[in-house]
């Protein structure tokens, strides 16, 4: 069962708006340690997936091999060559790429997502504490989201906007919302089931 919620505060085509607008969410956190991006894009033709795997090598590669009998660097030696197997067997492929710092993944990643759908997603913080709210810092399901190219963040609801999600802890809207408004945003929408 899910302990996190995540409120929409943005929606927009506008792929570097909502970018800039998690940077300003993050400007609020403090960190664990270093916080993580994970960047995850799926269903990638050959063209893109070699784009990608030259873009960000340490990604991790998966194929439509449900078993998972194909190793990670096969995977991508296959793509860099444009192998015929991976043309008829694996492809469309997905990437998934965990990483600290964040910034050089970030940038490379909405530069090559195009239309397909994803999402980059930061963890490893706390929220501030709000003491006009009677608020203490909390790290329990603390995140940022953008759903690319979605409404969801599942990506489930495929879209030609873009949504900026905050997660929190079930039942801490209050926080979201006082979030939201220190990037003169507001909640966009129905909270969703988060992780």
């Amino acid at each position: 069962m899910s302990t996190s919620s995540a409120l929409p505060v943005l929606r927009t085509a506008d792929l570097p708006t909502v970018h800039r607008a998690a940077r300003r969410l993050l400007d609020l956190v403090t960190p664990l340690e270093d916080y993580v991006v994970t960047a995850e894009i799926r269903e990638l033709p050959l063209a893109e997936a070699q784009a990608m795997a030259a873009s960000l090598p340490g990604a991790v590669v998966s194929a439509v091999d449900h078993y998972g009998t194909v190793a990670n660097d096969e995977i991508k030696r296959g793509i860099a060559a444009g192998d015929l197997w991976v043309r008829t067997s694996l492809l469309p492929v997905s990437f998934r790429l965990e990483t600290r710092p964040a910034r050089l993944v970030e940038e490379t990643f909405i530069r090559l997502v195009g239309s397909r759908t994803g999402y980059l997603e930061w963890d490893f913080f706390a929220w501030p504490a709000v003491a006009e709210l009677g608020l203490r810092e909390r790290d329990k399901d603390a995140r940022v989201q953008i759903a690319i190219n979605s409404q969801d963040i599942y990506q489930e609801i495929p879209s030609t906007d873009h949504t900026l999600f905050i997660h929190l802890r079930e039942g801490d809207m209050e926080r979201g919302e006082w979030l939201a408004r220190q990037i003169d945003l507001r909640p966009e929408g129905p909270v969703q089931h988060g992780y």
